[in-house]
């Protein structure tokens, strides 16, 4: 029999466990319907395309019909990555409107792309950075890995760690939230700039400068224009499915390209620089002509 779980955040002033565990020992009198969780306990990862989302060590599908998300203001990103979850496994959530959230997080990000059949790079996160660490002490991969904040921005909170104490140091923070990839050895990334269906998006290519890993601008990556008759097919198709998955008419989706040939996609900017950065006079032309071009307009 599939049951409830229910779902909070723990933090340093309230740990709502002990609470939870008395409600929950309370609504199970007569039965073991009921079990509760902390979102520093789930843990979501994405191999090889595969999604796997799981409580002590088993998939939540198997085990739960239904998913009662409390507090998940706390977890935004989360709580979204579980709604598209559960979602696809017909696992029903209360109050479900609540966390239909923009997809501002690599993590849900990432789910809603595994999902639907797009590259995006394996990952593993659980909300509590200890317990992100327990989950990376039993895992095969190789060093060095990339350690970044499911929110982060510019490169900003992004670190290539390459051993446990560097990796303990990046994790040993206040702040909550990091996911954790391997790091994919790469030739850069193609910045592909939608703007609707109609125009053809302004692409350019990032590179990170000799010595360091990050490709963004803003970090100090090169960048470099790219024809778009110039973009392997594949690639410019998975990024405007990426784009549209995430309900995106005007957004940046970064694409990383590597070394072996092929290539996945970072992540999908909702608010991309088309105001400033690199070639402004292209941005300012393409957003021009995108309003102008669209029959609603």
């Amino acid at each position: 029999m599939k049951r409830v779980l229910i779902i909070t955040i723990a933090s340093n002033l309230v740990d709502r466990s002990e609470t939870l565990r008395r409600f929950s020992d309370g609504l199970n009198i007569d039965s073991e319907l009921f079990d509760y969780a902390m979102i520093q306990d789930i843990v979501f990862r994405i191999q090889s395309g595969e999604l796997s989302v799981t409580y002590r060590g088993e998939e939540i599908a198997e085990h739960f019909s239904t998913i009662h998300l409390r507090n998940h203001d706390k977890y935004a990103d989360y709580a979204n990555a579980l709604r598209i979850y559960c979602d696809a496994h017909d696992i029903h959530v209360i109050n479900r409107a609540d966390a239909c959230l923009p997809y501002f997080g690599k993590l849900s990000q990432g789910v809603l792309l595994a999902l639907n059949n797009v590259p995006t790079p394996d990952l593993t996160t659980a909300f509590g950075n200890q317990a992100l660490l327990q989950q990376l002490d039993g895992m095969t991969w190789q060093y060095p890995i990339v350690i970044k904040h499911n929110e982060g921005i510019r490169g900003v909170d992004n670190y290539l760690v390459k051993d446990v104490d560097e990796l303990k140091t990046a994790l040993a923070q206040p702040k909550q939230g990091f996911v954790a990839q391997p790091f994919i050895p790469n030739s850069g990334e193609l910045r592909v700039l939608t703007f609707g269906t109609v125009l053809d998006p302004l692409v350019f290519q990032k590179t990170a400068v000799k010595g360091t890993y990050l490709n963004n601008t803003s970090q100090g990556g090169e960048a470099e224009l790219v024809a778009v008759a110039d973009v392997p097919a594949d690639i410019l198709a998975d990024a405007m499915k990426a784009a549209s998955l995430m309900g995106r008419e005007i957004a940046g989706v970064d694409v990383l390209l590597v070394l072996d040939g092929s290539h996945t996609i970072l992540e999908v900017n909702s608010t991309p620089a088309i105001a400033s950065g690199v070639y402004l006079t292209e941005k300012q032309d393409i957003y021009r002509h995108y309003f102008a071009a669209e029959s609603w307009a």
